[in-house]
């Protein structure tokens, strides 16, 4: 990964508050930064939510796991945390949203089309 092309010309697209941190969310060319309140971060290919846009879109209150299980065999998701902050990112840039939280537990709407 080239960091010198992915953080040139990157832009703040939104923040995504979840159950215990709160997320930035950048965007570059092809990658989405998805930066805790705690300074970690995680990248994401555009590719890996435009592959949940296609498979997910128009689905409503969908959890981490159900996400994760229509998303097994990808090359852009080896676990539940590449499938979270992928779900942050479509929140952030407006492409998906927490529908809701109960007992600390992400819901997720994702919408048709995006990317």
């Amino acid at each position: 990964m080239n960091y010198k092309s992915l953080f040139s010309n990157i832009a703040y697209r939104g923040l995504v508050k979840a159950v215990k941190n709160d997320y930035h969310i950048l965007e570059g060319k092809d990658h989405y930064v998805v930066l805790s309140t705690n300074y970690q971060y995680k990248i994401i290919e555009k590719k890996a939510t435009k592959f949940i846009v296609r498979k997910l879109g128009g689905k409503k209150s969908i959890t981490l796991s159900e996400v994760f299980n229509e998303c097994k065999g990808s090359k852009y998701f080896t676990d539940k945390f590449d499938v979270l902050n992928a779900l942050y990112a479509l929140a952030g840039t407006k492409q998906g949203k927490i529908s809701k939280i109960e007992n600390n537990k992400l819901f997720f709407n994702v919408w048709k089309g995006g990317n």
